[in-house]
């Protein structure tokens, strides 16, 4: 009795062959991967490691600059309401400031109004305007009767202040002012007003007055609201003085 099944021919050489380094070539790149691998896990784990320890560190240094922010905040509000010596320095400042005139000041004190003529359209001549020096000895006038703190439309006067002229204007702290002007210090209202009538430059506006159409009035105040100088009080030139 004979096998129906017919027998397989055996596959050629040169295909087993084929087979063969084919298997082995995946083999060795299956091998040479997993050596990859296993040379960079190490390595991987290493920089994950230091990444998490970096955090840390910034963490940690961040709580403690977090920590010494509050202390001292409350360090700085302890001073602000205590009444050491740092509490009496800034009180010291705070009065100095308005004698310097770096703080708004209010009280009572004298108003002086000063006006250029209504002839000054007309006339061509400077007599019949308010000039910066009228200004400058008005104000020293005020400072001699016992004014504390002095203001020229608003602009503050401090010891750097300068009062000139520009054209038909007149330049007070470098701002442009134009008539009419308002001189306002503080100080004791009577005192004040009784001793600048009776000064050089009062008696010369009662005559400018008559002759030129000057106007200047003065006036006494129970409130005067002076603001605080706003701009550099380092002076631009200076010389030393001779002892």
């Amino acid at each position: 009795m004979t096998d129906p099944t017919p027998p397989v021919a055996p596959a050629p050489r040169r295909f087993r062959g084929g087979i063969a380094g084919i298997v082995f070539v995946l083999a060795f790149l299956l091998s040479v991967s997993w050596a990859r691998q296993g040379a960079r896990a190490p390595l991987v784990e290493e920089r994950r490691d230091r990444l998490a320890e970096l955090v840390v560190q910034r963490q940690q240094r961040a709580d403690a600059i977090e920590r010494e922010l509050i202390r001292l905040r409350a360090r700085a509000e302890s001073l602000a309401r205590g009444k050491g010596p740092a509490a009496a320095f800034q009180d010291e400042i705070e009065r100095l400031a308005v004698f310097a005139g770096t703080a708004p000041v209010s009280g009572p004190g004298v108003a002086v109004e000063l006006a250029d003529s209504p002839q000054a359209a007309q006339e061509g001549s400077p007599d019949f305007r308010i000039q910066d020096v009228d200004l400058q000895l008005i104000v020293n006038a005020l400072w001699s009767a016992g004014a504390e703190a002095i203001a020229v439309n608003g602009q503050r006067i401090v010891s750097t202040s300068a009062i000139r002229s520009a054209g038909q204007a007149i330049l007070v702290n470098y701002n442009v002012l134009t008539s009419p002007y308002r001189i306002e210090a503080i100080g004791d209202p009577e005192g004040i007003q009784v001793r600048f009538d009776e000064s050089e430059i009062a008696e010369r506006f009662r005559t400018w007055s008559q002759v030129y159409r000057l106007s200047i009035k003065v006036r006494s105040a129970t409130s005067i609201t002076l603001p605080a100088y706003t701009g550099s009080v380092r002076p631009r030139h200076a010389e030393p003085v001779e002892s």
